[in-house]
């Protein structure tokens, strides 16, 4: 699957304020330290490659296909989609062309999104190479507060883990039982 991030989410789902509140640190001393640890709990589980398969914070892609399909769809592969913000291809004479808005209707929700054609209209044909179509959308729930609370709950748990246990070498990089169980309704399943 040919994906490639565009815009990177604004805003980490948890605030520095909100792990030093659960990990009861007072001081301003680890700040640096708690923020990292943040972004290592949030990569481990956000985005194409993230333990979910999901966005969390809203964030732009780009996703190539070879050509347009047969089918009058096209599965976006990280839910939960938001928008399509464009549909780009190269034309039968290897030009850049703009698929026009109004020949296709975005449908999208927690677990799958898609492209579907209008009633009236058909895909163009491309010219013949590898990423001749480009879909630029927008996934994820929204803003930070927007992602669903066990996720949240989930990444705090694993900063914590991550903040007791630093240079321990014992200490296992799995995600402990309570987190993936925090995790679990979240997880997207791709079956092969």
């Amino acid at each position: 699957m040919l994906l490639s991030l565009v815009t990177p989410p604004a805003e980490t789902p948890v605030s520095l304020n909100e792990a030093k509140a659960h990990l009861r640190v007072e001081h301003t001393d680890e700040d640096a330290l708690i923020n990292g640890l943040i972004a290592a709990a949030t990569a481990e589980i956000d985005g194409r490659d993230g333990y979910l398969r999901r966005a969390l914070v809203t964030q732009t892609w780009d996703y190539w296909l070879p050509r347009f399909p047969l089918a009058r769809r096209i599965l976006i592969p990280m839910p939960p989609l938001r928008d399509v913000v464009s549909i780009k291809y190269l034309d039968g004479n290897n030009l850049e062309q703009t698929f026009a808005a109004e020949n296709y209707e975005v449908v999208g929700n927690d677990e799958q999104g898609y492209v579907a054609l209008n009633i009236a209209s058909s895909w163009p044909l491309t010219y013949d190479r590898e990423k001749a179509v480009t879909i630029r959308f927008e996934a994820g729930y929204g803003e930070a507060k927007d992602v669903p609370v066990n996720v949240r709950q989930g990444i705090l748990l694993r900063v914590a883990d991550l903040y007791m246990n630093r240079g321990d070498e014992s200490a296992s990089p799995e995600l402990n039982t309570a987190v993936k169980r925090l995790y679990a309704p979240s997880r997207r399943v791709v079956l092969a």
